[in-house]
């Protein structure tokens, strides 16, 4: 009989009652001792907003869940004191980032344009790329919040940084089949990676 191990089946009660349903979204605290997902409580008839889940790695108890409008990709600063969410405005439906400080919980929301993040090693720079729509990727200074773009020629979604944070990879839509790689010091794109079937 195949079993999932213990730490991924994390099928349980919401805390505010209710079974909750986890997504793919999930990231690590620095120390390894944390790990954050984004989990939609399952209450029928009523509507509820997703909850990030703070879980402790080694007691595998939830320590915490905050309500937000976001159930996209998420980051986690280096110091363990953020967390960095893709959503969407409740509103305008337009993309924004849900900034969470995991201490006190509370949450600020910027427009930025990331359905797929990257955050840098430093935490100092948080990218996103938003497709179909944009041709680009964003650049956030998470210190200032001040957004720059780098041009792309065509869409691109999933996002990887080298473990030096000089290059960055952007998976193009999939009918592209190519992956670019960005200069991120330079801010532009220098080459791209075929993907042969």
């Amino acid at each position: 009989m195949n079993r999932r191990p213990e730490a991924c089946r994390m099928r349980r009660r919401s805390a505010h009652g209710g079974a909750a349903q986890a997504n793919r979204n999930g990231a690590l605290s620095p120390d390894g001792g944390r790990f954050y997902t984004i989990w939609l409580p399952l209450r029928p008839g009523i509507f509820v907003l997703p909850e990030l889940y703070c879980v402790d790695v080694a007691s595998k108890q939830v320590l915490k869940s905050i309500p937000m409008h976001g159930s996209g990709p998420l980051a986690v600063s280096p110091d363990g004191a953020t967390a960095y969410v893709a959503g969407l405005d409740v509103n305008s439906v337009a993309p924004v980032l849900l900034i969470v400080d995991l201490a006190t919980s509370q949450l600020a929301h910027v427009s930025f344009p990331g359905a797929y993040l990257a955050l840098s090693a430093d935490g100092a720079r948080l990218y996103g790329t938003y497709q179909p729509e944009l041709d680009e990727v964003a650049v956030m200074d998470t210190a200032t919040l001040g957004i720059s773009a780098i041009p792309l020629p065509a869409p691109a979604g999933p996002l990887a940084l080298s473990s030096d944070g000089t290059r960055l990879y952007a998976a193009y839509t999939a009918f592209q089949s190519r992956i670019a790689v960005i200069d991120t010091a330079a801010k532009q794109v220098i080459s791209s990676l075929p993907l042969s079937a």
